[in-house]
């Protein structure tokens, strides 16, 4: 008597284990009656469990691909699709489904395993190649040479100088502009007129300089 309510117990708990997660099936009922939004939700509520085994989750992620399909977002659902298969390869439709769906899963399937091209044929064994070692020790010239380095240092400095003094020769403009007395906007004109010609005379010095960078720089290496 004891060991047939054991039987008992144990059949019940094993159908417990096998029966079917409820947030599943309300997933699969919506998808049945065509509420593919409420499907996507339930579904997504169910991959949350952490008691699905391979399977479940194999078609929570079916369903979720086959309403995401319905709704025309195929890349949603060739995600879910590949998804589904990764959990289980042999995962099953349910009847009465369109072709295209039909390949859009044997699709997920070959992106899963996909065919492995012929190995390619050995390759024939070619000569070494003479290096010339002394060609090869020569340390390789600089990018850049160093009269550029100076030239190039030069122009900026003269540029950065010639900014400068443009900035003060508009400074005194504005004060001998504002000036209350005849012989302060004097002044402050003359200071504006010699800061501007100081300003010109660095301007064209940095063009010079950029110049001479360019012609350093681009001029042609001597043959060692």
């Amino acid at each position: 008597m004891v060991r047939s309510g054991l039987v008992v117990c144990c059949m019940f708990l094993a159908g417990a284990v096998r029966a079917e997660p409820r947030l599943l099936s309300e997933g699969k009922a919506a998808h049945v009656a065509l509420e593919f939004e409420r499907c996507i939700s339930v579904l997504a509520e169910a991959a949350a469990d952490p008691t699905l085994d391979g399977a479940q989750r194999a078609e929570v992620a079916l369903y979720q691909g086959l309403c995401h399909y319905n709704l025309g977002h195929l890349d949603e659902a060739a995600r879910c699709f590949d998804e589904a298969v990764r959990f289980n390869r042999a995962v099953t439709l349910p009847p009465d489904q369109s072709p295209k769906i039909i390949v859009a899963l044997d699709a997920a399937r070959g992106r899963l395993d996909p065919v492995s091209p012929p190995s390619p044929a050995p390759a024939r064994p070619e000569a070494p190649a003479v290096v010339d070692v002394r060609a090869s020790s020569a340390p390789p010239p600089p990018l850049i040479r160093p009269a550029s380095w100076v030239l190039g240092g030069a122009a900026v400095l003269s540029l950065a100088a010639g900014l400068v003094g443009g900035s003060l020769a508009s400074s005194s403009a504005r004060q001998s502009a504002t000036a209350y007395f005849v012989s302060d906007a004097d002044a402050f004109a003359r200071d504006a007129y010699l800061r501007r010609d100081v300003a010109n005379v660095l301007f064209i010095t940095a063009s010079a300089l950029a110049v001479a960078t360019l012609i350093v720089q681009l001029w042609p290496r001597a043959s060692p």
